[in-house]
């Protein structure tokens, strides 16, 4: 299945630089899967119980890194694809 993650303002300003379950691409992906717990890493979200990993576009890992590094970041939209999603 494939997603369009949108990264609002709001989860900015939210967001906790360098926690993997709080951070603004966290929380936004919540908002599409949220039954699904997932931690968000530098370059990739592990989800289910046996840790599938995702790897993120290289634009969200920038996006990840800026924004742990306390750097401007602004709202943006990706594409996350996540096979075998638990129903």
């Amino acid at each position: 299945m494939t997603y369009t993650i949108k990264v609002t303002a709001e989860d900015i300003a939210m967001g906790k630089p360098k926690h993997g379950g709080l951070c603004p691409v966290a929380l936004a992906v919540r908002r599409y899967l949220p039954a699904v717990p997932i931690v968000v890493l530098s370059k990739c979200i592990q989800y289910d119980a046996d840790e599938i990993e995702v790897e993120l576009p290289g634009r969200v890992q920038a996006f990840i890194r800026n924004f742990d590094e306390s750097k401007p970041v602004k709202p943006f939209t990706f594409r996350l694809s996540c096979p075998l999603l638990p129903i």
